[in-house]
């Protein structure tokens, strides 16, 4: 394949790498899926049986679900480009006649998008055959925790290209510290100028929060995070491949 139609963008190739990591990841995917429904039905025998009350226990189970699907698809997310990780993969990997963007997007269509939807569609399932409402499922909050979900999801595939090793650790504790250390600031900053806590209010804390009043630039914060991080990460990811 010439160097010229290797620089013009392809969906064919998209679509070819895309089917590559699918393969690569399908005894992981399949694992992971067995493990996350075996411990969810668990969980719902337990919560079935310690809360009578069938309205809370099936929030309460559905958000144990909902939870256990967000840190699996960062987990996912994490080794997306473990190749580089790895002396006999990495020149496999770094010889694919593709762009990086194309290994980008290919990589952000398994662990994001395809991810994403097969398991809210599993999930929706779920809800339906333990009986839970729709209304309940369809709310504000969960839009919010979709909002952060994809904030984070791109962060770890940051991760994934930016760490050498222990990516999904690595990028959990990294995202641990800075919201701490952001969390201490803004306390900080309240405590020596009182007036600015309305201002926090409705700030960067009321979105992680889940209290978006405003959809409209709730979905553009999201959308604008997103496209930073992915941006880097499609640098950092021509940065380690020229290395």
């Amino acid at each position: 394949m010439d160097t010229k139609t290797i620089n013009q963008f392809s969906t064919a190739r998209v679509l070819q790498l895309t089917k590559r990591y699918v393969e690569l990841k399908k005894r992981m995917l399949l694992i992971g899926f067995a493990v996350i429904i075996s411990f969810i039905v668990a969980l719902s025998v337990w919560v079935l049986f310690y809360v009578p009350d069938n309205f809370s226990s099936h929030r309460l189970i559905f958000s144990y679900g909902l939870l256990i699907f967000y840190y699996a698809g960062f987990a996912l997310s994490s080794t997306m480009f473990d190749e580089l990780n790895k002396e006999s993969l990495a020149s496999q990997f770094y010889t694919l006649p593709v762009k990086t963007s194309e290994k980008l997007l290919s990589a952000i269509l398994v662990s994001y998008v395809g991810y994403t939807l097969v398991g809210l569609i599993v999930l929706y399932v779920f809800s339906i055959i333990i009986g839970m409402n729709s209304a309940d499922i369809f709310t504000t909050q969960r839009l919010s925790d979709l909002m952060i979900y994809t904030i984070l999801q791109a962060i770890f595939i940051f991760g994934a290209v930016y760490f050498k090793a222990n990516n999904f650790l690595s990028t959990l504790v990294s995202v641990f510290v800075f919201l701490l250390a952001s969390t201490l600031m803004i306390l900080g900053l309240k405590s020596i100028f009182p007036g600015l806590e309305d201002s926090f209010s409705l700030g960067v804390l009321s979105f992680i929060s889940g209290d978006i009043l405003n959809l409209g630039s709730g979905i553009l914060f999201t959308l604008l995070i997103s496209a930073f991080f992915i941006w880097f990460t499609y640098l950092r990811l021509k940065n380690r491949q020229i290395a």
